[in-house]
C-alpha cells in the first residue's frame, strides 16, 4: 500500500512515463477508494460540527487511527491547502494518530477527548516551543512528559543569535553615523577662515575605522550571518580570520 507514508504521485507518474491527469485519475479510482461514495464516507466519517462566534464551524478530522498510539507521541502542526492542520504521531513509528483542521487547545481537545484512555497510555509528547500545544499536552496527556523538539531548540536559538547580531550591527551602524558627523563638523571648521585658532586638518571624505581583517564592525557582523550558523569545524580560512576578529571584539 504507497499511499501509507506521504510522497508526491507526480514523481512516479514520471518514472513510468505516464501523464500525470490519467495517473492521477487510475490513482485515485482505482487503487483508493477516494472517489466512491463509500471511501468520502470513511474520510469524513470523524468530521464534526463546532459552535463557535456565533457560527458553526467544521472541523475535518481526515486521520483518526487510536491503532496507531505508543508511549511516545509527537504533536506538531501542518500547512495545507491554506490551513492549518494538527497532527499527533507516533513518534517511534512515525504513523499519524490523529489529523484535524484546527491548531486552536480547546478544538483540538475535543478531537483527543474521542481517543479515551488511550491518552493516559502515553509516557513522553515531543512538541515545538509553542504555547497552545504546550497546553494541550497539560490538559489532554496527564502522565506525560514533554520533550521540545530539538529542531525547535536549534532554530530559536540560531534566531535569537541572529537576532542579537543584527542589535549589535545597528548599533555599530548609530555609532558610525555619529562619527561622521563629527568629522562634517571638524572638516567645516578646518575651512572655516572667520575661526581663530589652530585648526585640525581633517580629510574632505569620512573614512570608518578599519578592523585587522579590513572590515568595518557594520561589515563585520553583516558577513558574520553565515558563520554564526555553522560549526567551527566547517569554517573556511576567511570565516577562521574573520571569527577571530568578530570575538576578539568582545574582550
Amino acid at each position: 500500500m504507497v499511499y501509507k507514508h506521504p510522497f508526491d504521485i507526480s514523481i512516479i507518474s514520471s518514472v513510468l512515463g505516464l501523464a500525470y491527469n490519467k495517473f492521477y485519475r487510475w490513482f485515485k479510482e482505482c487503487l483508493t477508494d477516494f472517489s466512491t461514495e463509500k471511501g468520502q464516507e470513511k474520510l469524513h466519517q470523524h468530521d464534526f460540527d463546532i459552535y463557535s462566534n456565533g457560527k458553526y464551524k467544521k472541523i475535518l478530522v481526515p486521520i483518526f487511527r487510536p491503532e496507531h498510539f505508543g508511549v511516545h507521541m509527537a504533536i506538531d502542526e501542518k500547512h495545507i491547502d491554506g490551513q492549518f492542520y494538527t497532527v499527533l504521531s507516533n513518534a517511534k513509528t512515525g504513523k499519524v494518530a490523529l489529523l484535524c483542521s484546527t491548531i486552536k487547545s480547546n478544538e483540538i481537545k475535543i478531537c483527543l477527548d474521542k481517543f479515551g484512555k488511550l491518552l493516559e497510555t502515553v509516557s513522553y509528547v515531543t512538541l515545538d516551543l509553542s504555547p497552545t500545544f504546550e497546553l494541550v499536552v497539560n490538559e489532554n496527556f496527564a502522565n506525560a512528559i514533554q520533550i521540545a523538539d530539538k529542531f525547535h531548540v536549534i532554530k530559536n536559538g540560531l534566531e535569537y543569535l541572529q537576532a542579537i547580531r543584527i542589535r549589535l550591527k545597528q548599533e555599530e551602524l548609530k555609532n558610525q553615523r555619529e562619527e561622521q558627523i563629527i568629522h562634517d563638523k571638524q572638516y567645516k571648521e578646518s575651512k572655516d577662515k572667520n575661526l581663530i585658532g589652530p585648526k585640525m586638518k581633517t580629510s574632505k571624505g569620512f573614512k570608518p575605522k578599519r578592523l585587522a581583517n579590513g572590515d568595518t564592525a557594520p561589515e563585520l557582523l553583516s558577513r558574520s550571518r553565515y558563520l554564526l550558523a555553522i560549526s567551527q569545524g566547517n569554517w573556511n580560512e576567511y570565516q577562521v580570520r574573520r571569527a577571530n576578529t568578530l570575538f576578539g571584539l568582545s574582550h
